[in-house]
């Protein structure tokens, strides 16, 4: 069997696009309510809506463990550093947390700069950001 469609885990995942912002999703099978959020593009103030549409999708399939794969992550705004503290405490209040990899410099010293580091739960690679939920 191939590699699920976006559609085919989340029901009308795809329904939704932008051009700045393209998102694949994977489920972790061995992690209850967990699943991988690839990120190819950039978040900004004109994004961030679809992000946050998309992450409630995600919630409302009852996935509460994000895993976020930032490698092609080329730029995150202070508006996309919100969206992720939004995110963040969101999944914390249901017994979740998001896990981030694959950040690159460009993306991660903004972030750090502004003290929001702690809400990243940076690590460096689907391995040990599957191994955070385990």
């Amino acid at each position: 069997m191939g590699k699920l469609k976006n559609s085919d885990i989340i029901n009308h995942f795809d329904d939704d696009k932008d051009d700045g912002l393209k998102i694949s999703i994977q489920i972790v099978p061995e992690v209850e309510h967990c699943i991988i959020l690839t990120l190819k593009g950039y978040i900004d103030t004109y994004n961030n809506l679809f992000l946050s549409k998309q992450i409630a999708k995600i919630r409302g399939s009852h996935f509460n463990k994000l895993i976020f794969d930032c490698t092609s992550l080329s730029y995150m705004s202070s508006t996309g550093i919100g969206a992720f503290i939004s995110i963040w405490s969101d999944l914390k209040k249901t017994g979740g947390n998001l896990v981030t990899f694959g950040m690159s410099d460009k993306v991660i010293e903004p972030i750090r700069l502004l003290g929001f580091i702690e809400y990243f739960n940076v690590k460096n690679n689907v391995k040990e950001a599957i191994e955070f939920f385990s």
